[in-house]
């Protein structure tokens, strides 16, 4: 994977999820990005206390102490991270089909 800028692509998995996918240049150094996944889903809002999780931030990190060098992470609404473990392999598909996953989970 050579990618010299920034590119995007909008998937809809299906009719109530949009996941924007922005594909980075390679990182050089632990912690940067690979892949980031901008999920909006506006059916999680609560009717009680108007608390949502509508949109969710999920990156794809080099890591080269992981089994196979990267990291995912979730980027919170209240500006922390959530190591989410070992990352799949630095391809576009790979990474769709952990956060595909990851909000089947949560």
């Amino acid at each position: 994977m050579d990618t010299l800028g920034l590119n995007y692509e909008i998937r809809s998995p299906d009719k109530f999820i949009t996941i924007v996918i922005v594909t980075l240049p390679r990182p050089l150094v632990d912690g940067e990005a690979y892949f980031a996944a901008q999920v909006y889903r506006p059916l999680r809002r609560t009717p009680f206390l108007g608390v949502s999780d509508v949109t969710r931030m999920l990156t794809l990190e080099l890591d080269r102490e992981a089994p196979q060098g990267t990291r995912l992470r979730e980027h919170t609404r209240r500006f922390s991270e959530v190591d989410m473990g070992s990352g799949p392999a630095p391809v576009l598909e790979d990474f769709y089909q952990a956060v595909l996953k990851y909000l089947e989970e949560t």
